[in-house]
């Protein structure tokens, strides 16, 4: 099962284990896969993008009172 549905807090401390039929799952505690990844795969790749400002404005323009 790649998603569990728990507590925020929990969630980050739980630890995710090696699946032999899903090799791509990341194994380890969500916290450090997606802050450290270096330190939990030395394999991870950033996949990370900046984001264009005009598209960021536009976004926040129709959205950024959203929560309030």
């Amino acid at each position: 099962m790649a998603f569990i549905y728990l507590p925020a807090h929990i969630w980050n401390i739980h630890n995710f284990r090696r699946q032999s039929t899903r090799p791509w799952l990341i194994a380890g505690k969500p916290y450090l896969n997606y802050f450290h990844p270096k330190v939990v795969n030395g394999n991870a790749i950033d996949c990370g993008r900046q984001v264009y400002g005009p598209v960021l404005k536009k976004i926040k323009s129709a959205f950024g009172s959203y929560g309030k």
